[in-house]
Order: C-alpha cells, then structure tokens, then sequence
C-alpha cells in the first residue's frame, strides 16, 4: 500500500484552540519569569517549554482531534472457472465431454494466466484451491447441474472476479435460469460447449399431463407424449403401469423426429398416492434408455363423502332433507332416528360410526328423546376439526340439551317461550352471490324472497363474531332481523345452521312452480361442507417425489397445536419402510417456527413408504405418511445432449463468448486482456481519534513528570 495523503479534522474551534494555546503559552511565560528560589537562566527555559508543551497537548485533546490517512493499493482481480460435474457430463455422444473438459484444464494452467479460481458446480458449487485438487475431485456424478448456485457461490466469496469461465453441456435440471443474475455481475461469461446438439438414436417419454388428485372408481385421462428422435420407430410398445402393475399397454408407429400423444383411460380402485409410469420400448443401437419411462404421482380420493343424518323423531324436515340429500350420487348417507333414549329406528344402529362422518346432518336433534352419550359423540366428532356440520332446527327441539352443543355452533341462543313465529325468509342483499345462497334459473334474491313461511322459536338468536347471517326474517313484511340461515367457517371447521322448521314447506311451493331452488340449495350446502382444506396438525413431505439411486432424500415438516399455531419443540420421528420390508427411523431436527428438516441417506431402488410420528412431552400430537421412489429416474440422462443455445444465450447477456468443444484457443488471451484491464485502483481510509491515543496521553503525562522532577531537584516551591 502507498501512502496518498493524510488529513486532521477538529471537532471544535481551531481558532479558538490556537488563542487557548497562545494562552497556555503565556501562562508558562509568566509562571518561570520569576522562581523561589532563582535559578539560572537555562533551567527557567527548560521548564516554561515544559509547561507550554503539556498545556498545548491539552488544549489539543480537547478540540477532539481525529487523524484521517488514506492509502491506495491496487486489487488484482480473478479469473473464476466453473467445471461441470454432473452425470450428464459422461453421456457417449462421440465427443469425450470429460476428456475437453481434463484438456482444458491442463491448457488452462499452463496459460500464464495469474489468479484463478478454480470451482465445479451441480446440486452446488464448490471451491479448490488449485487445478490438483479440482482434477481429483471432478467425479462426473452429481445429480443434478444448478448454473444459478455458480453467481451465488460468487455473490457469498466476495472477490474481484474478471471473467466467469464455464464449461458444461447446458443441461440445467435444477434451479432457475441464472441469465439476470449473470447480467448483473457486470463482468463476461465465456462459456465452453461440450458434447454434441443431435441427438442420436432416442426414444424418449418427454412428458405425462394428468391431475395432481383423482377419485377413485372414477376414470381419469393420462396423456403421455413419446417422441422418436434420430430414427424411424415402427411397433413401439408403450405401457401405463399403476404402483408396478401394468393397467394397458399400446402399440404406436413414429417418423424420425415425429411426437405423439397417447391417451390412458386409468381407474384407480385404492386410495392415497400412487405411482403411474408410463414406459415406452427401446428401438436397436438406443444408446440412453433412461428416458423411456417417466414416473409422476397422483393422490387418489374417495370421491363419496359419508353423511351421518341424525334426527331427534321421524318429521317431515326429515325426510324432506334426506330424499334431498340422497339425489348426490356422491354422498354415502347413514341415518340415526331416535325413538327413545337410546333407541334407533333403524335396525343394527351404530351411534360409534358418528366418529367416520365427513358431514353431520342434524335435523330437530336434539330433542326430548336425545341423551347425552350421543351428544358427546358428536360434539367429540365436530372438535376434531374435520367434520363439517349442517343444522336444522325443526320444531321439537330441546333447548336445553341444544346447549350441549353450542360450541360448536354458529350462533349462540337464550332459550324463550314454547311459542312459534312464522318467518319469511328474507335473502340480504349484500349475500346475493353467495355460493350457497346460488340459483341457475333466476336471481337468487327474488325466489329466496318469495318462499312460503317457516316456523321460528321465540328464542334470542344471535350470530357469533366470527359467523355470517345469509337469510333473515320477516313478519308480516316488516324485516325483524331474526338470523334465519347463519354459517361459520373457521381453519378446518365448517358449519351452517337453518334457526327455523317446517322447511318442507319450501320444498312443496318450489315443486308447485317447478322451482328447484330447495334441491339445489341442499347441493350446495353439501359441496360447501365438502370443501374442507387438507390441512393437518402434523405435516411431512420429501422434498420430491422421484430421487435417483444415491442421491439425498431430504424431508420437511410442519408440527401445530389444536388452534394450528407452530409448535416448535415437538419430535417428529420417521418410519421408513424399504422395498425389502425392513424399517428405518429417522428423526427430523427443528428449524423453528414449527418447521422441521432431515433426511435419509439410501442407494437401493425401489418404493418407499414412511409414517411420521409428531409428539411433545410424551403426547402424541398426530401422523402423516407418503411415499417416495429411489432409482425410477436419472434427470441427468432424460434430456442429455447438448444445450447450445443456453449456454450461447448466457454469453451474450454479458458481452462474453461461446466456444464449441475444443475450439477454444483464443480464449486464454481473451482472459489474460479482460484480467489486465479489471485492475482497479483500492482507497482504504484509516481514521484515528487522537483522544484516546497512548503516546499523546503518554507524553503529556511525561512533560508533566519531567517539570515536576526538575522543580524538586531545583528545590522550587
């Protein structure tokens, strides 16, 4: 470094320290004109220069002094040189990728040229520090190539780099494209091409279009796209195979370059995620025939939802609503009808199957004949957060015991008389496009408006802060306010509750006008009920879903209490089970917030299938599983020639070059230039606040010792 300059700054007056020092001076003058007793000449001298030297230090202190130096230097920069380490890099095509790729290496260290960094890239970048180490470490087998983890290795190291030097096939399977963020570092890409663009004899899956949920019994349509690339391909033989198991298989002639796309009709019959894949036969001298089978994953439902339609007595709401109900084919309906405490209707009642409802329906429930164990079946049904509940009023039912489930209600009541009010339904306007409130013939206002009476309770209704009232009442066409219809919908939990009985009677005027706003109102409610989100206490997925034969299997996941706030400290055990049966557990660490991480090191191919295990404290907070699959898929090898339009594209955002294969001798001038010409000119400023400096306060307090031992010797008073 070399000195440019240097500066000294005061906080306080400089005039006024120049008058405080003059002073000082003068003090000292007139403090040695005369001594007791009289000593000579030269020592009188001595001691007013002391005195004067320490007092100047002083005042200098106080006008807070601060010292500023400045230095320059010059900062060479570096050439950095990024290998492509993935598998891709191996594909034969005739070119010897890796053999360009040891040459270049060799002729670039015997360049001449100074100061590069040298680093490979594919999941992630890494440094060496020397050509050695980077030749022993490039294996050729990363799994996947990520060009944008090269500028954020960059962007982490922090140096002067002059140019970027990659040499890759272009294959990118991982990450985004990198070309903003390599515009943004403001210097050349030059890229170095290798392998060959035409592919050679392929025949290739490219790509499977499905529905990520699907219901099982229900056929769904699989398109798969085959494309025949380098040859003529006559009798291919294309298969669609469920969790291993071939569903159908077809026969397809192909041109040369030719892609087809081939329907499957799948049925799925079970439930939970399953494995499709989709295999096209090989054609003679096929070379990569990683690419003829593609695997993806689709999470079969049941598409029937199981109603449980529980009444406190046999009514006319009832049967009203259960033929309404009954008219979607995709509800399974399971009644209850008390006769007594106790006592069904229906033979071999089972009140225990309340706990597998997805929707509970109640319908003057409950009433005289209700007891509490079966109110506690369903108030423990509706807490689990699952279970959707749609409540009728009807005309018998009991208060009292109706306060056993008020929680769990959207409205709140304070029991009144034994009367009945008849109460017009009156549609606000504010709700008229509510999904719920929707009617395909005419506008939804004016039919809810025009429905005969229903009978109301001479209770205190009223909505909870958190519900929403779609319908109230009217008497005798004055607007009461009286909530007739009110849902709630809070996280998981939904509910709709209708404050009023003797509905049939809408049900009869919308038939004598051939209205179909009852049967399409309990379709709805039904759909709404239905529309519960997936969201679970304890959530564990794999960061995908097809991984090659050892490569990482990373998870992540969620942990909630019952409000669903982030528990942060709970265990999250995995249990895996492999393709030979056997079991391995791992544990997930806490990443706060209530996330959680971990993973799973393994190398045989096959099916996997885990279960996760949440708890806090020894309690069990609840469960998930999934799947994975280990060696079904190579992305490396899917789409292994060469990309020479991203890597052409990525050099000329930056001003660089792309070279093709060996064709690079004018690069290392190229770099050698680029290098001299980036040299930059570094201004360091050093500052130095004299106040706390250890040779100004030293010397000062070495004037002051000095006079002092002076005067003693001289004996001065």
């Amino acid at each position: 470094m070399l000195l440019s300059g240097f500066s000294l700054q005061f906080s306080g007056s400089v005039w006024l320290a120049l008058i405080l020092a003059a002073v000082a001076a003068i003090l000292a003058f007139f403090s040695y004109r005369r001594t007791n007793p009289p000593v000579r000449n030269g020592l009188r001298y001595t001691l007013m220069v002391l005195r004067t030297l320490s007092l100047v230090v002083i005042v200098f202190l106080i006008t807070e002094p601060l010292l500023i130096i400045r230095e320059t230097s010059e900062e060479h920069p570096v050439a950095g040189v990024f290998i492509d380490n993935s598998l891709s890099m191996k594909y034969d095509d005739g070119t010897d990728r890796t053999g360009t790729v040891r040459e270049f290496i060799s002729q670039m260290k015997g360049s001449g040229i100074p100061n590069v960094a040298w680093y490979s890239f594919g999941s992630e970048t890494h440094h060496y520090p020397e050509h050695d180490s980077l030749n022993k470490a490039l294996s050729f087998s990363e799994r996947s190539t990520d060009f944008s983890s090269i500028f954020s290795k960059m962007q982490l190291e922090k140096k002067l780099f002059s140019s970027i030097t990659i040499i890759s096939d272009g294959s990118l399977t991982s990450g985004s494209t990198p070309v903003f963020e390599a515009e943004r570092m403001g210097i050349p890409v030059y890229t170095i091409a290798v392998g060959d663009s035409a592919r050679v004899k392929d025949i290739a899956v490219n790509k499977i279009l499905h529905n990520d949920i699907v219901f099982q019994n229900v056929e769904t349509t699989i398109l798969a796209t085959v494309t025949a690339l380098g040859t003529d391909a006559e009798g291919i033989s294309v298969s669609l195979s469920a969790d291993n198991r071939e569903v159908t298989r077809v026969v397809i002639n192909l041109q040369q370059n030719e892609s087809m796309q081939i329907p499957f009709q799948f049925r799925p019959s079970g439930t939970g995620e399953q494995k499709l894949t989709i295999t096209a036969s090989s054609v003679g001298g096929e070379k990569n025939l990683v690419n003829n089978s593609r695997t993806v994953f689709v999470k079969v439902e049941n598409n029937k939802r199981k109603v449980f339609l529980i009444s406190g007595s046999l009514s006319s709401d009832f049967t009203f609503v259960r033929n309404a109900l009954a008219a979607d084919t995709n509800l399974t309906i399971t009644t209850l009808t008390e006769t007594g405490p106790g006592r069904f209707l229906e033979k071999n009642a089972q009140p225990g199957r309340i706990r597998e409802a997805d929707i509970l329906v109640l319908v003057n429930y409950p009433s005289v004949n209700s007891n509490r164990e079966v109110s506690d079946l369903i108030l423990e049904t509706l807490r689990r957060g699952n279970t959707s509940l749609l409540h009728v009023l009807s005309n018998n039912s009991d208060p009292q015991k109706l306060k056993w489930l008020e929680s769990e209600l959207p409205f709140t009541f304070s029991p009144g008389s034994q009367q009945y009010r008849e109460v017009r339904p009156l549609a606000l306007p504010e709700k008229s496009e509510n999904a719920l409130l929707r009617y395909s013939r005419n506008a939804a206002n004016d039919t809810w408006n025009t429905l005969p009476p229903v009978m109301v309770p001479d209770w205190n209704f009223k909505a909870r802060p958190e519900s929403e009232v779609l319908l109230s009442g009217t008497i005798n066409s004055i607007p009461t306010g009286i909530p007739l219809m009110v849902v709630k919908r809070i996280g998981n939990k939904r509910a709709l509750s209708i404050l009023a009985g003797d509905i049939w009677r809408w049900k009869l005027q919308s038939a004598s006008i051939q209205s179909t706003i009852f049967d399409e109102f309990f379709g709805n409610t039904t759909r709404w009920l239905s529309a519960i989100t997936d969201k679970k206490q304890v959530q564990v997925r794999p960061l995908q879903q097809l991984y090659a034969s050892g490569e990482r299997v990373e998870f992540s996941g969620e942990v909630f209490d019952e409000s669903f706030n982030p528990l942060p400290n709970a265990e999250v055990k995995l249990s895996i089970r492999t393709p030979d049966g056997n079991s391995e557990e791992i544990y997930l660490n806490p990443a706060g917030n209530g996330l959680y991480e971990g993973f799973f090191d393994e190398t045989r191919k096959g099916d996997y299938f885990y279960q996760a295990v949440a708890s806090l404290s020894g309690k069990r907070i609840g469960t998930d599983q999934g799947r994975f699959t280990i060696g079904d898929v190579e992305r490396e090898l899917i789409s292994p020639e060469l990309q020479y339009d991203f890597l052409a594209n990525l050099s000329n955002a930056t001003a660089g070059k792309t070279y093709y294969n060996k064709e690079y001798s004018d690069l290392f001038e190229t770099l050698r230039q680029v290098q001299s010409l980036s040299v930059r000119e570094k201004s360091t400023v050093f500052e130095y606040d004299l106040r706390t400096s250890v040779w100004l306060l030293s010397m000062t307090v070495l004037l002051l010792a000095i006079e002092w031992f002076l005067r003693k010797r001289a004996g001065m008073l």
